[in-house]
Formats: C-alpha cells, structure tokens, sequence
C-alpha cells in the first residue's frame, strides 16, 4: 500500500488488495490467479474508477491495456514483473499517477452499452449477411 507519507508495501503473491491511498479517494490495485479469463469486467471497473491496472497478459485485459499508458502488463508466471509493475505504478509520483489516472478512465469511457448493443447488431447483420452467402449456415431477413 502506497500511503499518504509514500510507503509501498505488497501483501501477498495474489494481490488481493494493494492499494494506494490518497485523502480525497482510494484507488486501489486489485488481480486475482486466474491464468485465463476471454474477458475480464474487473479491468475495466478499475479503469473506468480512474484506476491504473496491473495485470497479466491473459484476455481482455491484453485488448485494453498499455503499459505505462494506462497500466501495466506482464507475463503470466512473472511473479517478479507483476511485483516490480505494482511497484512502478504505486510508487509514481502525483502528475503521473493522475495522467496514468486518466488515460486507464479515457481507454474504457467508450465501453457502455450502447457501443456493446451497436456492435452486437453489426455482428448478427454481418452474420446474416455471410449465410445468405451461404458461407454460414442459417438463415436471416435483414429486409427491414
């Protein structure tokens, strides 16, 4: 935990729960062991809190995570990159942490769902596109 007075310290091989701590708000690092996930919501949630996220490379989180941009990604089984990069980040000074802040909110502010319900309607008229094709089998009226 990083600490007002600036002390870094890890709990424990999981991250249960780093965090660094400021008087208007607590942002914290969280990760859990899970070595595959397609697409991972609690990424995203951190970002969109304006929290920097460390993570492993592993589903989603390779799709929206850049490190030093918005977060930081390491290898799976690294568990002294995952320690040096919750350190990098806890230990950022405060115009950094704020810009790494901002840009994880910026990277994740376009995810809602009405952008998800958009791409799901191109994804079915695509799909229906492809079986009148008879590339997929189905079938589609996308006449109105």
């Amino acid at each position: 935990v990083r600490d007002t007075q600036g002390t870094v310290s890890i709990a424990d091989d999981t991250f249960e729960a780093i965090g660094r701590y400021e008087s208007s708000s607590q942002d914290m690092l969280t990760g859990d062991e899970t070595l595959f996930q397609a697409f991972e919501l609690p990424p995203m949630e951190a970002m969109a809190c304006r929290t920097p996220v460390v993570s492993t490379r592993v589903g989603g989180p390779m799709d929206v995570i850049e490190s030093g941009v918005n977060g930081e990604l390491v290898d799976v089984d690294d568990s002294d990159a995952l320690a040096a990069a919750a350190e990098k980040v806890l230990t950022l000074s405060d115009t950094q942490w704020q810009q790494l802040s901002q840009r994880a909110y910026e990277t994740v502010s376009d995810y809602n769902w009405d952008a998800a319900a958009n791409l799901f309607e191109q994804a079915l008229h695509h799909a229906c596109e492809r079986a009148q094709r008879g590339e997929i089998s189905g079938r589609c009226d996308i006449s109105g």
